[in-house]
């Protein structure tokens, strides 16, 4: 599948950046690179968007990040929201055509 900035810029805004971060992390490790910037364009678009800035790469502080707003918003139990952001994650790379066997 063509992928272009406009297509992870509606992923980040319905799965949320942590699933796309996961998605980039594998694309590193595939050498998908132009992927990867485009990820990181679309993050940066939306980042101007937002209060404060989106991460660009994965890192604990990105990830406890995501959990700690994901927490103040819904409450919900953020072991949960790591396995939904993995599960959407696959879902994406394999939508995208993208997941390498």
């Amino acid at each position: 599948m063509f992928t272009t900035v406009q297509t992870y810029d509606k992923l980040i805004t319905s799965y949320g950046v942590l699933t796309i971060l996961i998605v980039m992390e594998y694309l590193i490790e595939q050498e998908e690179y132009e992927e990867c910037q485009k990820i990181i364009i679309a993050i940066n678009k939306l980042s101007g968007q937002c209060l404060s800035p989106l991460p660009t790469k994965m890192s604990q502080e990105a990830v406890d990040d995501c959990v700690q707003a994901w927490r103040a918003i819904t409450g919900h139990n953020p072991n949960q929201f790591m396995i939904n952001c993995t599960e959407y994650a696959l879902n994406i790379l394999e939508e995208l055509k993208l997941l390498k066997s």
